[in-house]
């Protein structure tokens, strides 16, 4: 079963690559301008998130919902993902639970993305 969402912001299209990042890592808190966040609720460990990007680069991270809440104040926080540009970016959940996809376009620039769930059988 797979889910769609489309964000709003767009952009020049530019070449895309694929790319999985299935690792967790610690992220040192910044400004955040401004970011696209996909709720995506439940989600068992093994599905798979796709993100597909047109755009500047930027930051696409997958997040629960205590670490959001530690992204969007500032605060340190955890995340599966990494800095990407016009990528499709593959991320693998890795445990069971509530998730969200954020992506953060650089300062001066701009992103259109659109989220891909492909859930574990």
């Amino acid at each position: 079963m797979s889910s769609r969402v489309r964000g709003t912001h767009r952009s020049a299209r530019v070449p895309r690559t694929i790319t999985e990042q299935p690792t967790a890592r610690r992220y040192a808190p910044s400004v955040h301008s401004t970011h696209q966040d996909w709720a995506l609720g439940p989600v068992t460990a093994g599905s798979w998130v796709q993100v597909t990007l047109w755009g500047s680069a930027c930051d696409v991270l997958l997040l629960t919902p205590a670490d959001l809440e530690r992204f969007e104040s500032g605060q340190p926080f955890s995340f599966v993902g990494g800095h990407f540009q016009g990528s499709r970016v593959r991320l693998a959940v890795p445990t069971s639970g509530e998730w969200h996809v954020v992506v953060v376009p650089e300062p001066s620039g701009s992103v259109e993305a659109t989220v891909l769930l492909t859930r574990a059988a």
